[in-house]
């Protein structure tokens, strides 16, 4: 068994800019962060949308590698194609982490 908690701080932004998402697989944990870059256009919306797309692959059985090409190119399309919410202006800017946790590995 694995003990893991979150924290998060808006600094000075008027919004929260940081997504978590935690994914068990039967193979790993995997711990997603993504930091939207404030000030650089709507970072709260760009990264909930990669933490929910990179767990959508991940459940998949896709690698993080693969994960992340594809995670990129719907940001980009959803960008180009107004599919997303671009309420601040026209670029979503963050950025990404992920830790995958094997379980006979401990890091």
């Amino acid at each position: 068994n694995i003990s893991y908690h979150s924290i998060t701080d808006k600094g000075g932004r008027a919004v929260n800019e940081d997504s978590l998402g935690i994914l068990p697989t039967k193979d790993a944990l995997y711990f997603l962060l993504c930091d939207g870059l404030g000030g650089h256009g709507s970072g709260d919306i760009a990264s909930s949308f990669v933490v929910e797309q990179m767990k959508a692959n991940l459940e998949k059985g896709i690698s993080v590698e693969e994960s992340i090409t594809r995670t990129q190119q719907a940001l980009l399309d959803g960008q180009n194609e107004n599919d997303i919410d671009l309420s601040y202006d026209k670029q979503f800017r963050c950025e990404f982490r992920a830790r995958r946790r094997l379980p006979h590995l401990l890091f």
